[in-house]
């Protein structure tokens, strides 16, 4: 709910400012992942939950993923793949599930607000649905360094389109 009414309080100008950096941060976060797992491991021969940096991560990402939905899931497979013990398939599956609450409550804030473009919320459900099944498809059948690749080149084309 966060990020949606900061959506519908902020002006488009400044959307339009911040929305390339936050997809570079996302894909910057994303491509640190490993390393900085690493360093939070600290050499521990078995990974463990962190609570407190899933719980802040995931409303971090969440109130992002309502203000700007593209590249929230590049947002969460970081957090999830810093705070849990997983392999990038198994958060890609939790990515999914917290990509469709996201979205659902942002939805419902946007249907209280009003103004929807109902053709263009059609279309976006149509291509989500479809992107959501052939992602979890792609990230089943990929090893996770592909994947990894994979996502973080789509981030980042993504914020060079928006730069231009």
């Amino acid at each position: 709910m966060a990020g949606a009414l900061l959506l519908l309080t902020t002006s488009t100008a400044t959307f339009d400012d911040v929305v390339p950096w936050l997809v570079l941060g996302a894909a910057a976060l994303f491509a640190a992942q490993p390393v900085l797992r690493r360093t939070l491991d600290r050499g521990d021969a078995h990974p463990r939950v962190r609570p407190v940096l899933l719980v802040v991560g995931v409303f971090a990402a969440s109130v992002y993923g309502g203000y700007f939905g593209a590249a929230m899931g590049v947002m969460f497979l970081a957090i999830l793949g810093l705070a849990l013990p997983l392999s990038l398939a198994h958060t890609s599956g939790l990515r999914a599930v917290l990509s469709m609450i996201v979205n659902g409550i942002a939805a419902v804030v946007f249907l209280v607000h009003g103004g929807l473009a109902w053709e263009a919320v059609g279309l976006l459900a149509a291509g989500s649905l479809a992107g959501g099944y052939a992602g979890a498809r792609l990230a089943l059948a990929l090893p996770a360094p592909a994947l990894r690749v994979v996502v973080i080149l789509i981030a980042l084309g993504t914020a060079v389109k928006l730069f231009l």
